[in-house]
């Protein structure tokens, strides 16, 4: 009876995928020489470059980026960097090779980032299967053997510096690379290479001949020696050799004619005495090394076949593992080591031999379970899944077998493991048990529409644009190429505009294709959404046909070191790890959790927290996939709903009650119209146990949500793992948390949807909701809602960071790198956990956990503080968006407000900033803060409500603000007033000084006069001018207070409040106040001389004067005027030079005159006559000189009222004569019209001063 294949759903593994993006890594490209003798160069050809070029086609993406043949290899020596991966490319003309190290060990230097990728380019392509390497024995390097189908063995020396220093390449590269010609390759084809070691190697010949190829220890690879398998024994002659070429043993593959007895596989035997091969022909075949010898010959079933049957039962050639080996503790007495084998026939069987003596034929081999049949298991009844790959691992101190099959179909594949306790029950175990791996956990990708951002409802193209470009999504080759693709498939030509970012070009191309179409010339926008859609759609499915590519699955590689398990793909890999213990509940049904729920025990509390509740996984599992099928029953209008209720519901300020808050969310989705009866009726029934009691309760949910609590890892396990993570390492890690973010985001959604419809919905007969506490949970649900959106949040936001190479000459790329936030700010400084402990597996899993505890906060440390110091390392490096974007997420904590006010003050909005920072004065003013600058750890500990507390600012707030910032009201207004002051906001300088100086005590002198200071300039400078006068009169320091005085006076006088300047009361500062305006006065008579524009002070001197009765000092600064004019006048009729004689002129000169006689006038008393009167109208006036020549200083004079009477009739004269145009006309007319101009601004500026003034009576 054919057994049946075992067949598992119990997922218990989930891969990590990683795509390889070259524009990350500098690449070292380096074309290798040939021996022919018209080879163009013997010497290797180097060059640097930033990136592949993008290719325009996906023939030529494929061709360039997709492997045909891919593998890993893992250095026994555990050095940096240790895990290599190869690829061939370019038409098997090229060999790829970069690091693939997750983690490097702490005594590594930081800038030792193994992160290039090496580029090797042959003459001839390279035959499938045709690369190897192995470890070298004598030093740390590794040798790569190469086999063309030029019979070009190529041996190449590789050392580790090469992938993280770029100038380890510039030495002479030749010296590393050595070529052999294998004689036998001239009359034999080579069809598989494999190295036993780095000395030794063997090929698989077409003719079904082995050859052996050893070198000594020393040699470079330039000379080896070539040893032949025959059919039993070594070759030895040139007859020998020679085979004869086709004939029924033969078959053709890939132009290739093999014969039956080629070699698939070809292994050294763990105890390196034998040769283990299998064959074309479905054997197995023993090969003793010292005498060449084929002792043992088995069919790999295990079946005795006729001779003329070969033809039904050969293997394929493109098989690519058939045949492994290993030791094993646990094994059966008198075993050295075990062979296992598989067969693709009889729907592909597996055979495990016992291997005591491989050099006898009838007791040496057998076959440990000859009564069992071990099949592969399926995926599903029907299909023709192929084995791809397999791997069994022994664990060398203990009995465990572990065996990973990956089963492939097309480009679908599913990995299965079978972990064994013992090598012993392996037979009768086979069928059961098996698990599978979660392949791709984010490719639940939008089929229809784009997915609601983060940030809550956005435009369609933008919702798209942040999902395609979102960070580990897809490369930036990818996208390139299909936006090429989509664009020549629709004709259409890309933006010229080389300056163009991606986005734009994307939504340039996209936008091109939506018409609106008209109808009576109106647009047509009914279906405008829809056409926009359906372009986006179509393009996705583009990039999803390029992206696809990426993932054929090429083979299986095993880290024994670390217990790691890699699948490797054609252009990305992944690492498979364990699933967390959410993870098991969702990927799993309760069915299969019930069958082995002792691998899966979750523990909750209860909603009172009194009591501990024991639930099993089924029935958590139950509830989680009740809710998914709820929400996978919405309508498309109802789905849009659900998402903008949910995260309005996430940031909008809680001002209702719970039940009134859970009443709103439920309106908002419109479940009552939406719902109908029969889907009610669906979901109480899956929310009940098979024995019909509800399992939708408090406690399962709780115990739900206590899957996503974590702590860090205990300290004697911190000091344990030395690891550094690399930049491999760090994008896997994201990768890793944003595959179980998203899991957590759709529980959490799932259940909150669930918990409303049913709070609202479920009567009182049912029972359904009898045990559950809505409210509770709801706001529960939303906390840890609201800590997972924010995280995706961050790992979806993008910056620049420097680049690691760009130290280097040579190197031509961009200087910075784009990452996401959550890899910069955290993954990038985070030690991972050590694989060294429990497996790379498990330490993969914890890790990432970890991750997302940190960034929401763990331990005691306050996720608020987090968020708040994200914030600060945004506005530290002037991120202004990404703050902005962030800012919704911030608490209403006082550090948090402080720091929202400068981001505003950052982005020019001084009101909304001076209101945050008054919000915050009373608890950071009097609060005791501790400031941490340290950005390598992110925390706050303690609440805002206690007394002392320690706050993160990355940088933003220096040593010397944090004294201000925890010293009172008055240090910090006074911190405040600095930040207005550098970003000049005067206004705000001015109030929140103020608010200084209320709270500065009396004993604050040097704190209170800087304050005024600041209180003065800033009133002055927003023209507030008696809030200004107002400080200076506060000043106690003298020598400053005339020094604001005489700047007060000259910005009241340039912007024209003189009026407003001369109603201040003087007070003690009224001799000050003259003695400025009479400087500034006699400084503008001085510079009338030169007819140079100035403020007319001597006229606001005038109206003070006037203001305080002080008739004799007005009259004073009159004539001082006039005075200087009469002496500009004399000078020029000195040197016989014409005056300025205009009409205007000497009017304005006639006003000037008469007001001047006017103030002399009121110098006598009203009482007085007249001789008396004039008696008291004098004034001082400068002497003349007595010659043009002398320069001796004049003598002060007395000026009468009738002198200043007689100059005024003379003007009066003059008037007159040039009336009549009896005066000369002005020679400079440019002067003329510049003075006229000026006596003008003086005319404007002597009738405002002198409209509040006392009447000056006219004599």
């Amino acid at each position: 009876m054919e057994a049946k294949a075992p067949s598992s759903a119990y997922a218990t593994h989930v891969e990590t995928r990683l795509s390889f993006e070259t524009a990350e890594s500098p690449i070292i490209s380096i074309q290798l020489p040939s021996t022919s003798t018209f080879a163009r160069t013997s010497k290797a050809l180097r060059k640097v470059l930033p990136t592949l070029p993008i290719s325009r086609t996906e023939g030529e993406y494929r061709n360039r980026r997709i492997a045909t043949a891919s593998g890993v290899h893992f250095r026994s020596r555990k050095r940096y960097p240790r895990n290599i991966l190869w690829r061939c490319l370019e038409d098997n003309k090229v060999v790829e090779l970069r690091s693939l190290d997750l983690s490097k060990s702490h005594n590594e230097p930081k800038d030792k980032e193994a992160n290039l990728i090496l580029r090797l380019g042959f003459p001839s392509q390279i035959i499938k299967d045709g690369i190897a390497l192995a470890d070298s024995e004598a030093e740390d390097t590794l040798s790569l053997f190469i086999l063309t189908t030029g019979n070009e063995l190529y041996t190449i020396t590789l050392k580790p510096a090469l992938f993280y220093k770029v100038t380890a390449s510039e030495d002479d590269f030749d010296r590393r690379v050595r070529i052999y010609k294998p004689a036998l390759l001239s009359i034999a084809s080579a069809f598989r290479l494999h190295a036993a070691n780095s000395l030794e190697l063997f090929v698989a010949l077409g003719d079904g001949r082995l050859l052996r190829l050893i070198r000594k220890s020393g040699d470079d690879g330039l000379n080896w020696t070539e040893t032949a398998y025959s059919d039993g024994q070594w070759g030895s002659s040139l007859r020998g050799l020679l085979r004869w070429s086709g004939g029924s043993n033969t078959l053709t593959y890939d132009g290739t004619t093999l014969d039956y007895n080629t070699f698939l596989n070809t292994i050294p035997s763990p105890d390196h005495e034998h040769i283990l091969s299998v064959s074309l022909n479905h054997t197995i075949k023993f090969w003793n090394l010292k005498t060449g010898r084929v002792n043992i010959t088995r069919d790999i079933l295990n079946i005795e076949r006729d001779p003329q049957d070969f033809q039904k039962i050969l293997i394929h050639p493109s098989t690519r593992k058939v045949l492994d080996a290993f030791e094993c503790q646990s094994g059966f007495g008198g075993d050295l080591y075990y062979a296992v084998t598989f067969s693709p026939h009889s729907s592909g069987v597996f055979k495990f031999w016992g291997v005591r003596n491989a050099d006898n034929a009838e007791f040496g081999v057998r076959d440990l379970f000859e009564d069992d049949i071990l099949k592969a298991p399926e995926p599903d009844d029907g299909a023709l899944w192929t084995v791809a790959d397999f791997s069994i691992q022994a664990n060398t101190f203990s009995a465990d077998i572990d065996v990973w099959i990956l089963m492939r179909l097309n480009r679908r594949y599913q990995i299965y493991k079978r972990h064994f306790s013992d090598l012993q029950t392996l037979g009768r175990e086979w069928s059961e048990g098996w698990s599978v791996t979660v392949i791709d956990p984010a490719k639940s990708e939008p089929s229809n529409e784009a997915p609601l951002s983060v940030l809550g409802p956005a435009s369609i193209s933008e919702r798209w644009l942040t999902f395609l470009t979102a960070p580990g999504r897809f490369t930036q080759a990818t996208l390139e190429t299909a936006l090429m693709s989509f664009a020549d498939g629709r004709r259409l030509q890309l933006p010229k505009n080389s300056k163009s970012s991606l986005e734009e070009r994307i939504s340039s191309i996209i936008g091109s294709q939506i018409h609106l179409l008209a109808t009576d010339l109106e647009p047509d926008f009914s279906n405008f959404e829809d056409r926009v859609a359906q372009e986006w759609i179509s393009f996705w499915k583009t990039i999803t046909e390029i992206d696809l590519q990426h993932w054929e699955p090429m083979a299986l590689a095993f880290d024994k070191s670390e217990n790691a398990l890699y699948s490797v793909f054609g252009a990305g890999f992944s690492v498979i790890r364990e699933l967390s213990e959410l993870e098991k509940l969702t990927y799993n049904i309760p069915v299969e959790l019930q069958k082995y729920k002792d691998l899966s025990i979750t523990q909750s509390i209860e909603a009172d927290g009194s009591t501990m509740i024991a639930t099993t996984p089924d029935q958590l599992a139950a509830v989680i996939e009740a809710a998914a099928r709820f929400r996978l029953s919405f309508s498309k209008s109802l789905k849009s709903c659900a998402q903008i209720a949910l995260q309005n519901e996430l940031w909008k300020d809680a001002s209702l009650a719970t039940p009134e808050r859970i009443q709103a969310f439920y309106d908002a989705c419109d479940f009552e119209t939406e719902i109908g009866d029969r889907a009610y009726n669906n979901i109480v029934a899956s929310l009940r146990s098979p024995e019909g009691s509800p399992i939708l309760r408090t406690d399962v949910i709780l115990a739900i949500l206590e899957t996503f609590s974590n702590q860090l890892p205990l300290q004697n396990e911190q000091e344990m793992s030395t690891s550094i993570g690399t930049v491999t390492g760090t994008k896997i890690l994201a990768r890793g948390v944003g595959d179980l973010l998203a899991i957590r985001q759709r529980v959490l959604a799932d259940l909150l949807y669930l918990i409303v419809f049913i709070n609202i919905e479920a009567d009182q007969e049912s029972g359904i909701a009898e045990q559950l506490d809505a409210n509770h949970v709801y706001l529960r649900i939303l906390e840890y809602l609201r800590e997972v959106q924010i995280t995706l949040w961050l790992a979806a936001q993008t910056v620049q960071v420097p680049s690691l190479h760009v130290q280097n000459p040579e190197e031509t790329r961009s200087n910075h790198l784009t990452i996401s936030v959550l890899e910069r700010d955290f993954l990038r400084i985070y030690n991972p956990r050590a694989a060294t402990l429990h497996g790379q597996a498990t330490a993969l899993t914890q890790s990432i956990r970890d991750v997302q505890t940190w960034v929401c906060g763990a331990n005691e440390i306050e996720f608020d503080g987090v968020l708040v110091n994200i914030q600060c390392v945004f506005l530290k490096e002037q991120n202004i968006d990404l703050a902005s974007s962030f800012a919704r997420f911030q608490s209403s904590s006082a550090w948090s407000t402080y720091i929202g006010g400068r981001l505003h003050l950052i982005k020019y909005e001084f009101i909304e900033a001076a209101q945050l920072f008054k919000k915050a004065a009373s608890r950071l003013g009097k609060c005791v803060i501790g400031l941490e600058n340290n950005t390598d750890w992110f925390a706050a500990r303690g609440r805002a409500s206690e007394i002392k507390y320690t706050v993160k600012s990355a940088g933003l707030i220096q040593p010397t603000e944090q004294a201000l910032l925890s010293s009172g009201l008055t240090n910090y207004y006074n911190h405040i007033v600095d930040l207005f002051a550098t970003h000049h906001a005067h206004a705000q300088v001015l109030t929140f000084a103020e608010l200084a100086l209320q709270h500065c005590g009396n004993d604050s002198t040097a704190q209170r006069s800087d304050l005024l200071s600041r209180l003065f300039h800033a009133s002055a400078t927003t023209m507030d001018y008696s809030i200004a006068y107002t400080a200076l009169l506060r000043y106690t320091d003298k020598a400053l207070q005339r020094s604001a005085l005489a700047e007060l006076i000259t910005r009241m006088v340039s912007n024209g409040y003189a009026n407003e300047l001369l109603n201040f009361p003087l007070l003690s500062l009224k001799k000050d106040f003259e003695r400025i305006l009479h400087d500034k006065a006699q400084s503008e008579i001085n510079l009338r001389v030169s007819a140079t524009p100035v403020i007319p002070y001597f006229k606001i001197l005038y109206a003070f004067h006037i203001r305080h009765r002080d008739f004799r000092a007005a009259a004073s600064i009159l004539v001082s005027r006039l005075e200087a004019r009469h002496q500009r006048r004399e000078t020029a009729n000195a040197k016989q030079t014409r005056f300025l004689h205009s009409k205007q002129e000497a009017e304005k000169a006639l006003d000037e005159y008469l007001i001047g006689i006017n103030a002399l006038a009121l110098l006598a008393p009203d009482d007085d006559d007249d001789s008396d009167a004039e008696d008291e109208a004098w004034v001082f006036v400068e002497g003349d000189s007595t010659t043009q020549q002398d320069q001796s200083p004049k003598k002060r004079r007395v000026m009468l009222i009738e002198e200043l009477r007689e100059r005024y009739e003379s003007e009066m004269d003059r008037v007159a004569s040039i009336e009549l145009g009896r005066w000369g006309i002005v020679e400079d007319e440019e002067e003329e019209e510049e003075e006229e101009e000026i006596d003008e601004e003086d005319e404007d500026e002597m009738e405002g001063v002198q409209s509040d003034n006392t009447q000056v009576a006219i004599l």
